[in-house]
């Protein structure tokens, strides 16, 4: 199947993969140069891994030097690859210069010199073969590296079950900017762009059902979170303990329960047991004198002298 590639058609899917492409190249401008970014913050605890810059800088540079080779028929991939490679070095600089720990840096310079090695090595192909083509075959598979890189955080997003360090915007530029190249690089047939773009259409789908699917657990979650903090701000407040060992918790109980009088209560009485009541001072003073009366009419004794 051939048919004859119509410059104005070209020309059209190409720059149309261009700005689908710059905005993926954009996509982490916020999280390095923006306010709370990483540069202001002298940070890099909120971004999962810098491998993506490190694959994302020689994936631009291998295509620069592909696309060089053969102009005009690949303008538009050199444009935007010159522009994703200046980007790219920004982002990998700030992010080895602000690394975490010693672990994190030691990543960076292994990036960094396993992506300058295989530079070196898609030269010294071009050279012996006299050429561009071994650029185009080293770019074709870094650039299956770079659209699997947003992956790299895959372990950190299912243990934390967040996507906080899953970026959303990175993840739909990729399956569109792939799909656009996938159609330029079939539309001219050249094999070391649509094939690897193919791949990348493949991880965009995967990657957006994976943050859709985590995405909605979280909503869920936080949901659950906001209905059962409403339901016990709704629920009434408990009483507090009615027992009045201590001054703090008698005044706490006043400030919730409402005052009750309760009357004292009375001495118990014993079963069987009359309580006389106490005579007044006259009737004491009589019962004297009733008393007195009898002793002295009571008759006298006499006593025998034997």
């Amino acid at each position: 199947l051939t048919w004859t590639v119509v410059p104005a058609v070209k020309d059209a899917i190409g720059w149309a993969a261009v700005i689908a492409v710059l905005g993926l190249f954009l996509a982490p401008v916020k999280d390095i140069w923006g306010g709370k970014g990483a540069f202001k913050a002298k940070s890099t605890e909120n971004l999962a891994t810098g491998f993506p810059y490190f694959a994302s800088f020689y994936n631009c540079l291998l295509w620069v030097l592909y696309a060089t080779a053969d102009l005009p028929r690949l303008l538009q991939p050199l444009v935007i690859n010159i522009i994703g490679m200046t980007l790219h070095a920004s982002f990998l600089s700030v992010y080895w210069r602000y690394a975490k720990d010693d672990a994190d840096r030691k990543s960076c310079l292994t990036a960094f010199l396993g992506g300058a090695a295989t530079v070196a090595l898609a030269a010294y192909l071009s050279a012996v073969s006299g050429s561009a083509q071994p650029f185009g075959n080293v770019a074709m598979v870094v650039n299956v590296v770079m659209y699997y890189s947003p992956l790299a955080a895959l372990g950190t997003v299912l243990k934390e079950r967040s996507v906080a360090k899953m970026p959303f915007a990175p993840l739909l530029m990729t399956f569109i900017g792939s799909s656009l190249w996938f159609t330029f690089g079939m539309y001219i047939f050249d094999a070391p762009i649509f094939i690897p773009n193919v791949i990348g259409i493949l991880f965009g789908i995967g990657q957006l059902v994976l943050y859709a699917h985590i995405s909605a657990g979280e909503k869920k979650r936080a949901a659950e979170g906001g209905a059962a903090s409403g339901s016990a701000g709704t629920a009434p407040a408990a009483l507090p303990s009615t027992s009045t060992s201590s001054t703090k918790t008698f005044h706490t109980t006043l400030a919730y329960r409402p005052r009750v009088m309760i009357p004292p209560k009375a001495a118990p009485i014993r079963p069987h047991t009359r309580v006389a009541p106490r005579a007044t001072a006259a009737a004491r003073s009589a019962a004297s004198l009733r008393v007195g009366a009898r002793i002295r009419h009571a008759p006298r004794m006499r006593m025998a002298v034997i």
